[in-house]
């Protein structure tokens, strides 16, 4: 047997796992904003329901508005009246004022924060349909009331509805917290790193078996502080949060590429679960999010990214199987490339998250 044939082969593995922690950073270097896993969550265009009035916050493009010829404020009502829509039970509201924010700064920024307040409407609302015609950094809408609050996401033609329901904020919670997992980058690369690691050696009983007890360990974790952390009993700055969601990416990464059968420390994937929760936490924190219906929003909110974490651990294992079978022997290399990959990407997201600003 050629002695030198296995040296090459480790050479050439050598240069894949290179070539792999370059491309990835790589990646991260063209696109820095993802080194925030949560950067999707931009801030929301908030509505605001009392006294029978509903009063909007926005930013917008500020080319979409007029300039008076009193001073230098922009004048918005003429657009605000074309181009948003509020309809309350059905009925169309008209817009009775709008204006710039002076929280906007410069109004030649290129987009400006608006405020809006619609006339009145009759009675309790049951449903609340906004139609949006500006251009916005924000594809979500923050409803709030005197006692709820609904988070959703514009469809295809710019519109999003409310229904003023138990079930229509539950629904609101579940939704996003299926759409934190799918979105949130962190969050998914950690998922995907968990099925690379536990179905390492095939689709089996035993793979099942011990991705059941690290799945739900990680499960227990984050939902206990992530409960802890929305009623206000522990608090944690996302500086720390952060670099160590990032971190355990990367160890979880490493973990993988080893034979080390980290599926049976229930009690790591239990305390990571803890720092991803707290992740959670702070990303509906950020936007302002307060309910007296903390139990519909903790129980919805959960049960989202709970739903959307067996998918993405299944459909990881699913990956692997169909490239095991199609690809012969070069299965495990693809395997680890993969994983180098989403390393380099970690490890940038750790070291960019612990810079200062």
């Amino acid at each position: 047997m050629n002695a030198s044939a296995p040296k090459g082969r480790r050479r050439r593995r050598s240069r894949l796992a290179l070539s792999s922690f370059l491309l990835a950073l790589a990646a991260v270097f063209a696109t820095p904003s993802l080194s925030w896993g949560h950067a999707f969550l931009t801030e929301p265009i908030t509505l605001s329901v009392r006294n029978q009035v509903v009063t909007g916050t926005a930013m917008v493009d500020s080319s979409q508005l007029n300039r008076s010829g009193e001073g230098k404020d922009r004048v918005v009502l003429t657009p605000a009246q074309k181009l948003i829509g509020i309809r309350v039970n059905g009925d169309e509201l008209e817009i009775a004022a709008a204006w710039t924010s002076s929280a906007s700064g410069s109004v030649d920024a290129q987009t400006v924060s608006i405020v809006f307040v619609t006339k009145p409407f009759v009675g309790e609302y049951n449903r609340i349909d906004m139609r949006w015609g500006f251009s916005s950094p924000s594809e979500q809408v923050l409803l709030l009331t005197s006692n709820t609050s609904m988070l959703a996401n514009f469809d295809a033609n710019d519109s999003v509805s409310f229904n003023n329901s138990f079930w229509g904020s539950a629904g609101s919670y579940f939704n996003q917290g299926v759409r934190h997992i799918v979105f949130g980058l962190d969050h998914l690369l950690f998922l995907i790193v968990l099925g690379l690691g536990l179905f390492k050696f095939g689709l089996n009983r035993k793979a099942a078996v011990g991705a059941i007890g690290l799945v739900s360990a990680f499960t227990l974790g984050h939902a206990l502080s992530f409960t802890l952390a929305y009623l206000g009993l522990i608090s944690l700055s996302s500086n720390v949060v952060e670099p160590v969601i990032a971190l355990s990416i990367f160890a979880a990464a490493l973990g993988a590429l080893t034979k080390w059968q980290w599926e049976k420390y229930w009690v790591l994937a239990t305390f990571i679960g803890l720092v991803h929760g707290l992740g959670f936490a702070s990303s509906l924190a950020q936007m302002g999010i307060a309910t007296s219906q903390h139990t519909a929003a903790i129980v919805s909110f959960n049960l989202g990214i709970d739903l959307a974490q067996i998918c993405v651990v299944a459909l990881t294992a699913v990956g692997l199987w169909v490239v095991r079978r199609y690809s012969g022997r070069h299965h495990e290399i693809i395997r680890r490339f993969a994983l180098i990959a989403i390393a380099g990407v970690a490890l940038f997201w750790t070291v960019t998250r612990l810079i200062p600003g």
